[in-house]
Parts: C-alpha cells; structure tokens; sequence
C-alpha cells in the first residue's frame, strides 16, 4: 500500500513523499520503505527536473526519452529532446547509476535500477 505525504518544516520548506507499506501476508517481512523530497520548486535545471520525476515515481516503469521530454514539458522543465536524453545516458545511467536501460521493441526505456 502505498501512501503519499506532504509535510511543511519549520523553516517553510515543502517537502512530499510517499511510504510503502506492506500488506499483511506480504513476503516483504515488515519492511517499511520510504521516499520523502523536496517539492519541485526546489529542483533546478534539466538534471533536477530528473530528480523530480524519479521522487514521484515517475520511472517505476520503464519510459522512452520522448515520454520523459513530455513529462518534463507538464513540469515545466523545458529542454530539447537530445539534451533530455543525453542527461539520462550519462547522468542517471552512466555516472550515477540510478536509472538503467532496456530496449523494448527496438525502443531503449529508463527504469529505477533495482
């Protein structure tokens, strides 16, 4: 189960997340996992707005560059295509190795490394 948080602290800043609760019966044992970051005001260029997707889940399941670009756009976060893609392959894959590759029917997606 999944449940999804907005929290103001003490010096104004917002902060959202979501908690994953697991079901009774579930095989994950107790195991509470927990994301909480800053709203996305506090994300700055295309390399934030990347962030900001992957805090809300956004590439849970796997998603092309043109689908990243168009949610970026939603965002307000406005770059080209390329640039979008490049931040993936050599930010999120290459270098921090959050994001990982796969190709669907000759399509190369991004989806949270597990």
């Amino acid at each position: 189960m999944k449940i999804k948080i907005s929290v103001t602290a003490d010096s104004g800043k917002e902060y959202e997340g979501t908690f994953d609760l697991p079901l009774k019966g579930s095989s994950s044992k107790g195991k509470i996992e927990r994301s909480l970051t800053p709203k996305s005001n506090d994300y700055k260029g295309l390399a934030g707005g990347i962030r900001f997707l992957i805090g809300r889940g956004f590439f849970d399941n796997p998603k092309s560059a043109n689908e990243v670009h168009a949610e970026l756009k939603k965002e307000g976060y406005y770059h080209s295509l390329q640039s979008v893609d490049a931040a993936l392959r050599k930010n999120f894959v290459s270098s921090k190795k959050i994001l990982t590759r796969v190709e669907e029917n000759k399509i190369w997606k991004y989806v949270l490394r597990k």
